[in-house]
């Protein structure tokens, strides 16, 4: 095959020069697609790009919108109530970044009505501020759950009632949670509709820090308070009050709290229909008296290890005739409490803990047994049971634990 050869004057510098700038100027060939250009000198680095990230939504059980049959025809409206229906935050965040759309419908406020960091222990300080600075997606947050979560600061804590979501924001919670402290929790009292409030386990917020949520947050209906620290008379006070829409309270391992606090609590929240009292070793039967005359709608109530007796559990039983669990772990009650369970938690009691009641001796299970036609759940663990194995073989649907 012959070839053109252009022989060139080495002299002729001005040829050469005018050869180099055309050469220069030479068009790329470019695709426009959209209002966005592409270049076909990187078009094996766009593929291998888009490669890798089709691999890795494969990877993640994802489908690029463009290969699924009338997804793009649907509305934003009916993609939102289909997002409605994922499990939650982590699913939630695994479809979004299929394509621009899902991600700019996933903004949608509807979408954020719930937010649940539970048992996410890594969630760190960063991710949920950036989450906070999307401030148009939280205007309509309800709850926010942040329990279990050991790497989350006070501080951060804090930006919470200071972002969009403090006129919307009704449930809280932060148990085991590292940042809620007393200097972190009164803060939530800005949120002019908060309901619900859950603190179990965080020993780092005191019985002060408690009262500010008590005077600036009256339509509280759930309160866990379970291992919060120096939490006294005063503050429980507070709370029956200015709280009187309490449902669910739980002061468990309040031992300062005497019967004076749960008087007056029963006296002004009579809604209250799950309340736990365990391990608050002041409480006696003047508290049960109280309890029998005001909270018909009791339907839960935790007694563990306190310093009740027959006669006020009697009172009870007899008036709280919608108690559906009732917890009596080593407390001091005999035959004579055994048996006004028998004769008045005969419908409706389901859950019921003897454990450690050493005095209740085997006829007077065998009568509870007998008697609650509901019950699904009997604990008499250390109790010197003899002949419940054979009664347990003839009643189905019954859980017995003992050992």
């Amino acid at each position: 095959m012959k070839r053109d050869v252009i022989i060139i004057d080495p002299d002729d510098e001005a040829e050469i020069r005018r050869r180099r700038r055309t050469s220069r100027k030479r068009p790329r060939a470019t695709t426009e697609v959209g209002s966005r250009q592409f270049s076909t000198e990187n078009a094996s680095e766009q593929v291998e790009t888009g490669s890798s990230v089709s691999n890795k939504l494969a990877r993640l059980g994802v489908q690029r919108t463009a290969e699924i049959p009338g997804i793009n025809d649907l509305s934003d409206d009916l993609l939102v109530q289909i997002f409605q229906h994922l499990g939650g935050l982590l699913e939630l965040m695994r479809v979004l970044p299929v394509c621009k759309r899902w991600l700019r419908v996933g903004g949608d406020p509807r979408l954020w009505s719930t937010l649940s960091f539970y048992n996410y222990e890594h969630v760190s300080d960063a991710a949920l501020r950036s989450i906070l600075a999307n401030g148009q997606a939280l205007r309509r947050l309800k709850s926010l759950s942040l329990a279990k979560c050991h790497r989350i600061s006070e501080d951060t804590v804090r930006l919470i009632p200071k972002s969009p979501c403090v006129n919307s924001l009704e449930s809280i919670d932060l148990s085991w949670c590292s940042g809620a402290s007393s200097r972190s929790v009164p803060i939530f009292s800005r949120c002019p509709g908060l309901k619900e409030v859950r603190l179990s386990y965080c020993w780092k917020v005191h019985g002060r820090a408690l009262k500010c949520l008590a005077l600036r947050c009256p339509r509280l209906e759930v309160l866990d308070i379970n291992c919060c620290t120096n939490v006294r008379d005063s503050h429980i006070i507070a709370f029956a009050e200015h709280c009187r829409n309490l449902r669910y309270l739980n002061i468990a391992n309040a031992r300062s709290v005497s019967d004076r606090a749960i008087c007056r609590l029963a006296e002004r929240c009579q809604n209250l229909e799950v309340l736990d009292l365990s391990w608050c070793s002041k409480i006696t039967d003047v508290s049960l008296n109280a309890i029998a005359a005001n909270l018909p709608k009791l339907r839960e109530l935790r007694l563990n290890e306190t310093q009740v007796s027959n006669l006020g559990l009697c009172q009870v039983v007899k008036s709280c005739k919608q108690l559906e669990e009732l917890h009596l772990a080593r407390c001091a009650i005999g035959v004579f409490a055994a048996a006004s369970i028998a004769l008045h938690c005969r419908t409706n009691l389901k859950i019921l803990n003897l454990a450690c009641c050493e005095a209740i001796p085997d006829r007077a299970v065998l009568a509870i047994l007998s008697c609650c036609i509901s019950l699904r759940s009997l604990d008499v663990s250390t109790l010197p049971c003899r002949r419940i194995g054979s009664v347990v073989e003839s009643l189905s649907g019954q859980t017995i634990v003992y050992y």
